[in-house]
């Protein structure tokens, strides 16, 4: 199972040779420190696991009067992790939803019929929690639950509801 950085900085690399400095900029760029927090140290520190690991592989760059660098390239086993990783991540709720966001990004690993099932299921599994929820919720009206705990599960159920609307959104925006 993969940190939530390593999946990210797979998905980078999936989309092109990089190095970490690189990554580290267009983490910069992105704003993703706004959603995650993930420092450079932390970017340094999964590169190295990943490639020790095999997911990713360095090799040494020399351009002109710059110093060496090293530049990652995603293995054919990263990308079976990487897809892996993502497809267990949409397949399942997790309230920590920057997760969701980051497999999101990198759904273009997949065929178009691949990412429209993965999607199909999260909905499935969506509306499956929204369901069980109600259900919880109504149960919690009859015995007279206390107010706050409630509360506490309607808003969970709205942040579920969000998950199933904006998983729809992105599924039909593939169709565009």
């Amino acid at each position: 199972m993969f940190s939530k950085a390593s999946i990210l900085l797979l998905g980078m690399i999936s989309e092109g040779d990089k190095g970490a400095y690189e990554i580290t900029k267009m983490l910069e760029q992105m704003r993703i420190r706004w959603w995650f927090n993930i420092g450079d140290s932390t970017v340094y520190a999964a590169i190295k696991n990943l490639n020790k690991k095999g997911y990713i592989l360095g090799r040494l760059d020399k351009q002109g009067n710059m110093p060496e660098r090293t530049i990652y390239t995603i293995t054919a086993e990263g990308m079976v992790a990487l897809k892996e990783a993502i497809i267990r991540i949409v397949g399942e709720m997790d309230f920590d939803t920057t997760i969701v966001s980051i497999a999101v990004n990198y759904l273009d690993i997949f065929t178009q019929e691949e990412r429209k099932n993965l999607l199909d299921q999260r909905i499935t599994i969506l509306a499956q929690y929204i369901q069980g929820i109600e259900a919880q919720l109504h149960n919690m009206h009859e015995n007279e639950t206390k107010s706050l705990a409630i509360v506490n599960l309607e808003r969970m159920k709205e942040i579920v509801e969000i998950e199933y609307r904006s998983t729809k959104q992105i599924l039909m925006s593939m169709g565009k």
